[in-house]
């Protein structure tokens, strides 16, 4: 069985690789050996939070800095091409229900870049959040994305909620509380727009 390094001897293995440069051939076998390989979810787990530790030691973290400034790309500008290529890999990648509910906490409230002070509506805010999106899909899923009225598959849908979005806002995420509805028989439905205005904090807010 190999033997297990210590944090204390990991850390010291980190800064004493720091700096060291890599010839073009061995980067270049390296990467040969790598093509097509797929890291395991739990194998990306662990780097990931290795990755967090190592950061979150402030000896590290200032050591990688200090390497970093005298490096000819330190505070480089990502060009527009750059960027593109980046989108493009991330294109039809489809993350987990943990990652987006993770991601959704991280940019919640202020911590968002579309925040305006508070002064977005309530309803909007909830419908672009992640657990109304999950909730969605998980409607359409079970519905096998077919409208419980007509009976009609696919087209344009809607994720309804059977009672109020507004009154019953404890079964807003409740799965037995969504039906999926053609647009069609939405507009046909009793909480669809201007037949279920409610007035909610003195201000009127239309809710389906």
């Amino acid at each position: 069985m190999p033997k297990q390094h210590t944090q204390n001897t990991k850390d010291k293995i980190r800064q004493s690789l720091l700096g060291h440069s890599v010839s073009k051939n061995i980067r270049l076998k390296i990467s040969q050996k790598l093509k097509g390989h797929k890291n395991s979810p739990e194998a990306i787990e662990k780097i990931r939070e290795s990755t967090i530790k190592m950061w979150q030691n402030p000896n590290i973290k200032a050591l990688i800095i200090s390497k970093l400034k005298g490096h000819p790309n330190y505070n480089l500008t990502v060009s527009e091409e750059t960027k593109k290529k980046i989108s493009e890999s991330a294109r039809g990648r489809i993350k987990s229900e943990g990652t987006r509910l993770k991601l959704s906490e991280a940019h919640k409230g202020n911590k968002s870049r579309f925040w305006k002070g508070g002064i977005s509506e309530i309803n909007e805010r909830i419908r672009r959040s992640v657990e109304y999106k999950l909730w969605r899909e998980s409607v359409y899923k079970r519905d096998n994305w077919t409208c419980q009225k007509c009976k009609e598959k696919g087209g344009k849908l809607v994720a309804d909620h059977i009672k109020s979005f507004a009154e019953y806002p404890e079964l807003r995420f409740e799965l037995s509380n969504g039906r999926t509805l053609c647009v069609d028989c939405h507009k046909q439905t009793e909480n669809y727009g201007i037949k279920n205005v409610r007035l909610i904090g003195n201000k009127a807010k239309k809710v389906v």
